[in-house]
């Protein structure tokens, strides 16, 4: 029979899939536990699954069979129940609502932002980093990250 030997400092990177379609890589030891995966990620509070099959969140990478270049799909409640959203003049303000994610830009400009920000939909544009949201796509298409402020602009 043959012993294996894993070096302490060895690594591998396994690929986390958020709840947005986003795949963020992960570099661990196989003797890490699973939860500080979710940390790097920058995952709050779910569940980890590889192949439809649940993984422990308190075992170790190493002890699921993971391996370098796994993905491994997050799993859960909604994302986030509200966004942030930043004025034209600097001033933030919050819009709650689980549903936010699949709402077409169009929609959440008119009945959320505008109200807001007492401007039209026609005279602004939402720009998350320095991409400009398309009125006909979804937040979910843009891959919206928890703690994201969008930003609301003239156009």
């Amino acid at each position: 029979w043959a012993v294996t030997f894993v070096s302490p400092m060895a690594t591998v990177t396994i690929w986390v899939k958020k709840r947005t379609g986003k795949l963020v890589p992960v570099v661990a030891r196989p003797q890490d536990d699973l939860k500080a995966a979710l940390q790097v990620a920058k995952l709050r509070a779910c569940t980890l699954s590889k192949a439809g099959a649940a993984l422990s969140l308190e075992k170790t990478i190493g002890e699921q069979g993971l391996a370098d270049g796994d993905v491994v799909v997050s799993e859960g409640a909604p994302i986030f129940d509200r966004l942030h959203f930043q004025r034209p003049d600097g001033k933030r303000f919050e819009v709650p609502g689980r549903d936010l994610l699949r709402r077409r830009i169009a929609s959440i400009k008119e009945t959320e932002v505008a109200p807001r920000t007492k401007l039209q939909p026609s005279e602004f544009n939402l720009q998350m980093g320095a991409i400009q949201l398309q009125d006909e796509k979804t937040l979910w298409d843009y891959h919206v990250e928890f703690g994201e402020v969008i930003q609301v602009v003239y156009k």
